[in-house]
């Protein structure tokens, strides 16, 4: 899989979303006049965004320790099945 690379940060605007190391933009959250998202929720999703690739390493960090020592057995429950489902649908 193959990302963006750098931290990803929210502009001041709160809107967009760039990688810090190699300021390529990533996305932006619009706000539209006639619904939602308004400017919070706009300016959360940029926030959630921003924050994917550090969710997702921290996830993949996660799996492989309990995997390493040999405590599969947590990953069988709901929130480990959340966890393996979210990580196969961030790596495509």
């Amino acid at each position: 899989m193959s990302i963006t690379q750098g931290k990803w940060k929210v502009t001041n605007d709160g809107l967009h979303i760039y990688s810090e190391d190699t300021e390529l933009d990533i996305a932006t959250c619009p706000i539209t006049t006639t619904r939602t998202p308004d400017r919070k929720e706009a300016e959360a999703n940029a926030n959630l965004i921003a924050a994917a690739p550090e969710l997702l390493e921290a996830a993949v960090e996660l799996r492989d320790h309990l995997k390493s020592c040999d405590q599969e057995i947590w990953l069988n429950n709901r929130a480990g099945e959340m966890l393996l489902k979210a990580i196969t649908k961030a790596e495509g």
